[in-house]
This record gives C-alpha cells, sequence and structure tokens, in this order.
C-alpha cells in the first residue's frame, strides 16, 4: 500500500526524483511519436516503391 507523503525540497534527492517523474512520461510520448513517424514513413516509401514496380 502506497503511502502520500509531501515532496521536501530541501533534499536534492526528492527534486530529482519529482523531476523524473515529470520528464519520463513526455520521454515515452515523443519515442511513440517518433515511432509512429518512421512508421508511416517507412510505409509510404515502400507504398510508392511497389506502386512504381507495377507500373
Amino acid at each position: 500500500m502506497a503511502i502520500d507523503q509531501p515532496i521536501d525540497f530541501s533534499v536534492p534527492e526528492s527534486t530529482v526524483m519529482l523531476a523524473v517523474y515529470l520528464v519520463v512520461p513526455e520521454a515515452e510520448n515523443t519515442i511513440g511519436e517518433f515511432s509512429l513517424y518512421k512508421q508511416l514513413l517507412f510505409f509510404f516509401i515502400l507504398k510508392g516503391f511497389t506502386s512504381t514496380l507495377s507500373q
């Protein structure tokens, strides 16, 4: 069972953990978007390449 505790900003480790807690989801979102972008780019390149072969 988790216990809620206030953040003590006088302890440097608490500030670092707060920063990690706030940044990791944003980094995961960016990685996911980048991965989706790569997949779409690959799909369109492959589709364009295969459509030129069928002509």
